[in-house]
């Protein structure tokens, strides 16, 4: 008997832990139903301890508690497998992620490179001035008044 209570409280100790993930948002929804599982049949289990010795008969096994120890092998390999799959969905996400943000720094590398070469050269087109200057020289207005002057005479 204080196995049996000892059992069922651990059992819902994990059911209340899980809840407790899942309503802070740490674990998914779709992992929290498979603990949540597991934690009603360990206390299904618990409550009528007959049915597992039932269900090792009724399979051929000799103990109930090595139908309770393959029961769980499966479970284990069964939530490898999936966070396997998990793990490879992430790691195609995040190499395109990678590959994305490489681009993405590329091309802003260029259009700096582009931008810091025409900010360089204003004097080549007249009407782009720097902020600041003005783009009247009269220098150069002066010069072309005396040479057109030149060119009429």
């Amino acid at each position: 008997m204080p196995n049996t209570v000892f059992v069922l409280v651990i059992a819902l100790l994990v059911v209340a832990f899980v809840l407790r993930l899942l309503r802070n948002r740490t674990l998914r929804e779709k992992y929290a139903a498979l603990w949540i599982l597991v934690g009603a049949l360990i206390v299904v289990l618990v409550a009528f301890p007959g049915l597992l010795g039932a269900a090792a008969a009724l399979l051929g096994f000799a103990v109930p508690s090595n139908l309770l120890f393959l029961l769980a092998i499966v479970l284990l390999l069964g939530v490898t497998l999936h966070l396997s799959l998990e793990l490879s969905r992430l790691e195609d996400e995040t190499r395109v992620l990678a590959e994305e943000a490489a681009i993405a720094r590329l091309v802003s590398e260029q259009l700096g490179r582009r931008l810091s070469a025409l900010e360089a050269s204003p004097q080549d087109r007249p009407g782009d001035a720097r902020p600041g200057e003005s783009s009247f020289d009269p220098r150069a207005s002066g010069e072309r008044h005396v040479a057109q002057e030149r060119s009429q005479a």
